[in-house]
Order: structure tokens, then C-alpha cells, then sequence
């Protein structure tokens, strides 16, 4: 099995630029139908046949909804799809059911003992699942090649209709919490009397910035520090009352050197952490509790 996908990743370059599969193109128009067996493209059904996704930073569809997939017959348990992984930046893939549930995963195979590895489960949102890959400068969701994406039936005997949506973008989205690029919505650490720890963390030129709320005790002196994952150098900003643009901090630690504060009153202060120069690509994981 191993060396079946040694021959995938060799041809990689001229699957991702045949795009997708033109199967559908062959089959005639009546028998395509919501209800039947998948007759989109019949050879996914198994990983070495997945329908090949050509990276695409314009909105693309596999299947329509005049013509979906279909998914969960005797015949129909699985589709795969597969991408070609290398530039930098976030892989996001939805798949809209017509009703039932649906189990849909992404994962990379591994070339030694073909097992899946790094298998990411997708979120639900009413009847679309959603997942997302942000593959950085350091591999650090795994590594650059192949990956796939399986749909299967929510249950053993679900049978449904789906359409796959799938996009790329340059930039880095903060799986984390991608939420907390503005202040009024910084994500809340709670009280910094205990060590914590948050992350990991991405920043890019789409996400330049990341807030979070966190409460200090007066008298007591606490220490932020973050541990950046690449070359770019972090800066911290500490605010109290106002936490935005405009507003002046109270201590700072920069190019990566640890904020150290002890306030003079209890309450909630905002933290801000930006790469140094701001838009540049980093990765870190933010410490916070009281200083040593």
C-alpha cells in the first residue's frame, strides 16, 4: 500500500493541475440523481480513487445542487477528495448535507505504515460541516503533500445528498481563536494568579494582532511571556480602561523579551500580542501567572 502512495505524491503536479475529475461530464444527466448512488465519480470511493481538488483561492464546488453527492447506499460509504499541500497559508472545506449527519474528517497518510495521521474532525454548523488546515512556515499542523478528506454517513444507516465547498487563502487564520483580532472581543484568560497557558497562536498579514482579557490583583506582580515557534519577533502590550488602537499601555515587552506589571487596583486589563514588524508570519503560545 505503501508504494501506491508513493506513485500519488510522485504524479502530484499533474493531477492538481487536471483539477477535478471530469466523470460527471460522462454520465447522462438522467441518471443523475439525489436519491442514487453517487454517480459524480464513482472511483472515490476508496482512498487510491479520491477525486483530486485543484488549490483554488476563488470558491470552488465539487458537486452542485442539481446534481449532489450522494452517500450512505450498500455500494456508497465513502468519498474521498484529496489536495495537494504546500503553499503557505489556510485550506478551508465544507460539505452542505440535504439532511441526515455526516462524518467528515481530514487527514494525511502516513508513507511508512500508511496509517492517518493528524486526523481533524469537522465542526457542525446546522447541516455543514466545515474544517480548516492553516499549514504554516513550520509544518507544525503536519506536513507538506497530500491530504484528504473523507465524508461518510453520520450513522450506519443515513443516507443523504452533500455538495463539498472548498477555498484557499494566502494568509493564516487563527485556528485558536480568530475572534481576538479586535480588541472589544479579546478572548478572556481569566485571573492570572494561577500559571496558564493559551495557544497556539498564528499571526499573518490577515491577522495582524491578537487581544485577550485578563484580571490582575493589586500588589502582585505578574509576567507574560510568549514562545514563538519562528523567526518573526513578538511584542506584548498591557492596557487597562481603554483596550484599542488608540489607547496607551501600561507596560510592554518587546522582541520577544517578557512583560513583567504589578498593578496598583483589581480588575480585567487587556493584552496585546503583534509580530515585530506587524504583518510578519509567527506562531507562539502565550505564559501568563504570576512573576517567579
Amino acid at each position: 500500500m505503501a508504494a501506491a502512495f508513493g506513485l500519488l505524491l510522485t504524479g502530484c503536479a499533474e493531477l492538481v493541475s487536471q483539477g477535478v475529475r471530469e466523470d460527471v461530464a460522462q454520465v447522462h444527466p438522467e441518471v443523475r440523481s439525489a436519491r442514487t448512488p453517487d454517480r459524480w465519480d464513482p472511483q472515490d470511493d476508496t482512498l487510491a480513487g479520491a477525486s483530486a481538488l485543484p488549490i483554488s483561492a476563488v470558491l470552488q464546488m465539487h458537486g452542485t445542487r442539481a446534481t449532489p453527492h450522494t452517500i450512505g447506499y450498500a455500494e456508497d460509504k465513502f468519498d474521498y477528495f484529496r489536495v495537494w499541500v504546500e503553499a503557505l497559508g489556510t485550506y478551508t472545506f465544507s460539505v452542505t448535507a440535504d439532511g441526515g449527519a455526516l462524518d467528515v474528517v481530514l487527514f494525511y497518510v502516513d508513507p511508512v505504515t500508511s496509517a492517518e495521521m493528524s486526523v481533524t474532525v469537522a465542526r457542525q454548523d446546522r447541516r455543514t460541516w466545515t474544517l480548516r488546515l492553516t499549514h504554516g512556515p513550520l509544518g507544525f499542523e503536519g506536513p507538506t503533500g497530500w491530504w484528504w478528506v473523507r465524508v461518510a454517513p453520520g450513522t450506519a444507516s443515513s443516507q443523504t445528498s452533500y455538495v463539498l465547498n472548498y477555498q484557499y487563502a494566502k494568509g493564516l487564520l487563527d485556528r485558536w481563536d480568530p475572534g481576538d483580532d479586535a480588541a472589544k472581543r479579546g478572548r478572556n484568560l481569566g485571573s492570572a494568579n494561577s500559571p496558564g497557558q493559551h495557544g497556539r497562536h498564528t499571526l499573518s498579514e490577515q491577522d495582524t494582532a491578537d487581544w485577550f482579557v485578563v484580571t490582575l490583583s493589586a500588589g502582585r506582580t505578574y509576567r507574560f511571556q510568549t514562545s514563538p515557534e519562528s523567526s518573526a519577533n513578538l511584542d506584548l502590550y498591557l492596557y487597562k480602561k481603554r483596550c484599542g488602537p488608540l489607547a496607551t499601555p501600561v507596560a510592554s515587552g518587546k522582541n520577544g523579551t517578557p512583560l513583567t506589571y504589578t498593578p496598583s487596583r483589581d480588575g480585567a486589563f487587556c493584552l496585546k500580542a503583534v509580530a515585530d514588524p506587524v504583518g510578519d508570519v509567527a506562531s507562539y503560545v502565550l505564559d501568563y501567572g504570576p512573576a517567579p
